[in-house]
């Protein structure tokens, strides 16, 4: 009979030992691999996760300016308005200071007018001149007549004349009678204030030249010529 063949106890070890070095040469490259794809992973989501910062950043910053803007705009519409109420308001209060003149015209400003004494008239209040009365002016050429023809051009110099006499050629007035004043040179004038508060007749004379030129003006009681 043949004799059976068995290992030696070295060839045993000398297995075991390469199946440990096997086995531990795919562990390191599993552990290698493993290693390798967490690093990859860590760095995907780190990157990313900077990526997804700055975006929202950014879209914060969008998100952001056009409120900026917008407030921006309506503080600049709301100055605007505000504008508007300022240069309506500026509007209302022109409008009543005009209002409140055109009242205050119905009141005489008798500053430029000198007393100089009462008159036996009982109509009469005061009676006033002024030195620094001046001719209002004339279009009349040539040799003057005196026309009392309502509209005409010397009509309608005398009538300011008058006017100008009671201080109310700057204010609304009626002119209420206009006559000869005793000579083609003189004329006499009644006009009073437009509530008819105040009454005025005032004396005019021709200036050669210049026009018509108030002389005296004589306060009146009462309109008598109304």
């Amino acid at each position: 009979m043949g004799k059976s063949f068995e290992p030696s106890g070295n060839t045993s070890r000398f297995s075991m030992k390469e199946k440990k070095r096997k086995a531990n040469r795919i562990y390191n490259i599993l552990l290698s691999i493993v290693i390798t794809l967490i690093i990859i992973v860590s760095a995907s989501i780190f990157l990313g996760g900077n990526e997804s910062e700055q975006a929202s950043d950014q879209n914060k910053k969008q998100e952001k300016t056009p409120a900026v803007q917008q407030n921006n705009e309506e503080q600049k519409e709301e100055k605007n308005d505000d504008s508007l109420v300022e240069s309506k308001q500026d509007d209302t209060a022109d409008t009543e200071e005009e209002n409140d003149q055109e009242d205050v015209t119905d009141e005489v400003d008798d500053s430029q007018l000198q007393e100089i004494y009462d008159s036996n008239d009982s109509n009469v209040v005061k009676v006033y001149v002024n030195e620094g009365w001046e001719p209002v002016g004339t279009d009349q050429t040539g040799e003057h007549i005196t026309d009392f023809t309502k509209g005409s051009v010397d009509w309608n110099e005398m009538e300011k004349a008058v006017a100008y006499g009671a201080g109310l050629d700057d204010s609304p007035y009626t002119l209420w009678w206009l006559e000869n004043g005793g000579s083609p040179y003189r004329a006499i004038g009644t006009v009073s204030t437009k509530d008819n508060s105040k009454t005025y007749r005032v004396y005019i004379e021709w200036v050669d030249g210049g026009g018509w030129k108030p002389v005296k003006v004589e306060e009146l009681k009462v309109n008598d010529k109304r």
